[in-house]
């Protein structure tokens, strides 16, 4: 979680669990060498009990020598504008205070004073409202650059050591309130199970998330091999596809985990947020839907049916409208390395049949090219009216536009279609087939292997 030297921004609320969390950082700060910040939002949703809160983590701040920043924000105002539940706008809130002091400090980490008793509430409430296997993993102890240090301490172990220490607390009294869902959960769901079923029930629940995240992240790694094969990701607006065919062939545990990973990539996030197993089972449905028909999903994204594949992008009002453009110049390909055609990214080199390995099995994004019948400089560019590919071993050709309408890819789509091409003779219709007379034999000396990068590769590759 840390490392010496680390900046650690501690979001304090007043609470019991923040104000342990930040009390054991600062103890920790001489012997890891940390650098411990403070940040608290006011959310000026409990009057004058929300001004004392704020107070009371000054002065503890100060107490601690701890460099404290206080922000209030009026986040009824901001929810009704929103659309957003209160709960909601004031986590959003809290973050982007968390991210701002971080940043103004040179980077670091953010900690969070989850507890395990946090963890279970959040297990039940996802179970409860429909989640797969992601949501029940609940929260994660790391998450990029999110630290949860108290995530296996319990509520009442915080409590029992704040007492033992002579630390005090602030208590928020809309927390004994049951309007949330957070709150019944805490106040009479978790009470009642601890009586009546098993009194470790929290922690049996947190554990049980634990064990989720495991096998969610075996998941997660069946998702990201099969995106790797499959896959066709846009630029403008963010979009990605997979083959409706390939997707319903997969088990169900692996294509929940593609359609949760195909989900988070259309929202440019870790996790994608804001979707339930009622979601999940939409983007199924999508895939026996006529082309071009879907379905919105909430979040700002639809599922839809675009000729073969299922394409999760922006809804309607969130798709920025693609403007004319002048397509970018040709990329010839003259030896091995790293090309850029617009907003794509390959990496081409030359190789043997043996090299190959199993050239016969082509993937979505890397592709065998036959040097031998090459004959003019191979380009990567937009497709053209005059372009064939070869579509047998018998040396049939059809148009790209032909070729391109058969597949039922939508006529938007076939205007921007990026080839590997032979002069007038097309290689490989990017996201799509290699020309028949493209393909490796037995009889093949040289071969071109080219693959087209996704945005995550650009950078480590």
């Amino acid at each position: 979680m840390l490392l010496p030297g680390d900046t650690v921004v501690v979001g304090v609320s007043g609470g019991p669990d923040s104000v342990c969390l930040l009390n054991l950082l600062t103890r920790l700060r001489g012997e890891l060498d940390l650098n411990v910040l403070a940040a608290h939002l006011e959310h000026g949703l409990r009057g004058e009990d929300s001004l004392e809160d704020a107070a009371f983590v000054r002065r503890m701040c100060a107490s601690l020598d701890v460099p404290c920043t206080v922000r209030h924000l009026d986040i009824g105002a901001l929810a009704a504008a929103s659309g957003r539940s209160c709960e909601e706008q004031g986590r959003l809130e809290r973050y982007q205070l968390f991210d701002e002091v971080l940043k103004e400090a040179g980077g670091g980490k953010i900690a969070v004073a989850h507890n395990r008793d946090d963890q279970a509430e959040t297990l039940l409430l996802n179970l409860a409202r429909g989640s797969g296997l992601h949501g029940l993993c609940g929260m994660r102890p790391v998450r990029g650059n999110i630290i949860r240090p108290l995530l296996f301490t319990g509520r009442d172990e915080i409590e029992a050591w704040l007492l033992a220490e002579g630390i005090s607390w602030r208590v928020d009294a809309s927390n004994a309130g049951n309007d949330y869902a957070r709150n019944r959960a805490r106040n009479i769901i978790l009470p009642e199970m601890k009586e009546h079923l098993n009194s470790r029930a929290p922690e049996h629940l947190a554990a049980a998330a634990a064990y989720l995240q495991e096998a969610d992240d075996y998941l997660a790694g069946c998702a990201e091999r099969f995106l790797e094969e499959h896959a066709v990701r846009r630029a403008s607006p963010r979009e990605i596809g997979v083959p409706a065919s390939a997707l319903a062939d997969a088990p169900g545990a692996v294509r929940h985990a593609v359609l949760c990973r195909m989900a988070a990539w259309a929202q440019e996030k870790e996790d994608a947020v804001d979707l339930s197993a009622v979601h999940y089972g939409l983007m199924e449905e999508a895939c026996a839907l006529p082309s071009g028909r879907g379905f919105d999903l909430g979040g700002g994204l639809r599922a839809r049916r675009e000729g073969d594949l299922m394409v999760i992008g922006p809804s309607g009002r969130d798709a920025a409208p693609r403007e004319e453009e002048t397509p970018p110049d040709p990329v010839f390909i003259r030896e091995a390395g790293r090309y850029r055609f617009g907003e794509l990214s390959f990496e081409a080199d030359f190789i043997t049949p043996r090299e190959a390995g199993d050239y016969t099995r082509q993937k979505q994004c890397t592709k065998y090219i036959s040097c031998d019948t090459i004959q003019n400089a191979v380009c990567i560019r937009r497709g053209r009216a005059q372009d064939r590919i070869t579509i047998d071993s018998l040396g049939h050709t059809v148009s790209l536009k032909e070729h391109l309408k058969k597949a039922k890819v939508p006529a938007r789509e076939r205007e921007r279609a990026v080839v590997l091409a032979d002069g007038e003779r097309i290689l490989w219709v990017v996201g799509g087939r290699i020309g028949e007379d493209a393909k490796v034999t037995g009889d093949t000396g040289k071969v071109l292997r080219i693959t087209q990068l996704r945005p995550d590769e650009e950078e480590s590759r």
